[in-house]
């Protein structure tokens, strides 16, 4: 939304089913993540924070500048779970 490309078809409810078979396997994900964000972010022709996006879901009108920072508010929360579960593999594998 912040950058106007276009939005991602979505599945929710299997994005909540991902798993990782092992530190590599999450590893890998992340970074493809991040490059996809990345190339985003970079591709976009002229941030303007007042554009305006409209969901076609249910006709909610948000500031791209809203969206970004609604974004890396979302993205804080996530990076702070993760460090919690990274916090606690490492303790319990302390021994």
């Amino acid at each position: 939304m912040a950058t106007g490309a276009e939005m991602p078809e979505r599945d929710r409810p299997s994005e909540f089913l991902a798993t990782a078979s092992d530190a590599d396997e999450l590893r890998s994900f992340v970074d493809r993540m991040s490059s996809e964000c990345r190339v985003l972010l970079t591709s976009a022709d002229r941030f303007d924070p007042a554009a305006t996006w409209t969901s076609s879901t249910d006709g909610e009108v948000v500031t791209r500048g809203w969206a970004l920072l609604h974004a890396l508010e979302h993205l804080r929360e996530h990076a702070a779970q993760a460090l919690l579960t990274w916090q606690l593999w490492v303790h319990a594998h302390a021994d």
